[in-house]
This record gives structure tokens, sequence and C-alpha cells, in this order.
């Protein structure tokens, strides 16, 4: 059984955020579930990104939108891929960006 990935999720703020659209990141998930190292990992990686703006790649089965991003130099340089909570995000307004090049 397939499960459906659903084609939007509302911020904090209640708006709506699609795939394509700029979000900024309010905050870090929590990851006490999670295991060390992966959880020092983990928290590094979203607390670089904390306070930025970032495109919505799409959202998992869970209703949380997916980041890709990289990271430039340090020790967690490279490209990351996260999974973020909705209540975690705020749609910036007047920033989409485009598909085609636009």
């Amino acid at each position: 059984m397939s499960t459906q990935l659903p084609a939007s999720i509302k911020d904090v703020d209640g708006r709506t955020v699609r795939e394509g659209d700029v979000v900024r990141v309010l905050g870090i998930p929590d990851l006490s579930g999670m295991r060390d190292p992966y959880r020092a990992e983990t928290e590094a990686v979203f607390k670089h990104i904390l306070g930025t703006r970032k495109k919505v790649e799409g959202f998992d089965q869970f209703g949380c939108a997916i980041l890709v991003f990289g990271i430039t130099s340090g020790p967690h340089a490279g490209s990351h891929s996260v999974a973020i909570e909705p209540h975690l995000i705020r749609k910036v307004i007047g920033s989409k960006v485009s598909r085609h090049g636009t």
C-alpha cells in the first residue's frame, strides 16, 4: 500500500506551503529520540540553517517539508537533506523560486 504524499502543508502561521516555496527555518526539531553520534551531527546541521531561508523541495509521508542544501565548509561540509515539521518553518511571502529559470 502506497502512502500519499501531501501536495502542501500549513506553516507556523497557517499559511499554505507548496513545493518550490521559500521558508525561513524557525527552530530545531526534537532530536531526543536519535542516538549519538547521529543526533549531534543532525543537530549541528539544523543549527547551521536556523534563521535562514530555504526552498521546499517536497514533503515526506509525515507532512514534513524536505529542504535540500549544501554546507560549504567545516566539519559538516557537503550536501544535506532534512525533513522539518511545519511548526518550525514560516513561508517567506513573495519569494517563490521559479522552476523555469525566468
